[in-house]
């Protein structure tokens, strides 16, 4: 009687020849396989020496410690965000758009604002603009610095957040006794509500304006 032939497209045997070993259990796969929680904690353990080792050829090296490398990061990512309004002893500084069509540097000039240059501010060179209408002048991308003397700024802020807001609440004022009077002339009367109550009652405030 001849023999089964040996399957040739096996790789595996079993016990006798010509058996194919059966398939491993799913056990014997999963013991055969390192742990995925071993291999994670490894990789942690690398990493954490990896940044361990960082940190100290940053130290040691002398050159840039490590506050010198976050704050080149910062700079470099963070370069195109205006600084903050450097002060100039007796004037208000402010940052004024180049491309804004109502606000103007050109309207604001009008009104006696000034364009600073890095002669009125020693240390910002660095952000001086070297090309268009307003080289010469510390800006950044579509800003430029502007500054106004102090007694002018107060002056215009008491006109615009003191005066014409009083003006406005007048006009409410007025508007309101006029519907009342009308109402007490054929027999009635206006309820006001808590906040036009408060109106009638308030009186002006004048605000302080501060650098």
């Amino acid at each position: 009687m001849a023999k089964t032939p040996k399957n040739v497209f096996d790789d595996t045997e079993g016990d006798l020849p010509g058996e194919v070993a059966p398939p491993p259990t799913p056990r014997q796969i999963n013991t055969d396989l390192p742990d995925v929680r071993e291999l994670r904690a490894s990789a942690g353990r690398h990493e954490q020496s990896r940044e361990s080792m960082r940190r100290e050829t940053i130290v040691e090296d002398g050159a840039r410690s490590r506050a010198d490398y976050i704050k080149a990061f910062a700079m470099e990512m963070y370069n195109n965000i205006l600084p903050e309004t450097p002060k100039i002893p007796g004037y208000h500084t402010c940052w004024v758009s180049t491309t804004n069509a109502s606000d103007t540097p050109q309207r604001r000039e009008a009104h006696g604002y000034e364009r600073v240059r890095p002669e009125d501010l020693p240390g910002y060179d660095h952000i001086c603009l070297t090309q268009g209408v307003f080289a010469g002048c510390i800006g950044l991308n579509e800003m430029i610095l502007m500054k106004l003397p102090v007694d002018l700024w107060h002056a215009y802020m008491k006109i615009s957040h003191e005066d014409r807001p009083y003006e406005q609440e007048n006009t409410v004022r007025d508007v309101v006794r006029y519907l009342q009077e009308t109402a007490r002339d054929g027999g009635g009367d206006v309820y006001l509500g808590a906040g036009t109550d408060a109106l009638m009652r308030g009186q002006r405030r004048s605000p302080t304006f501060s650098e």
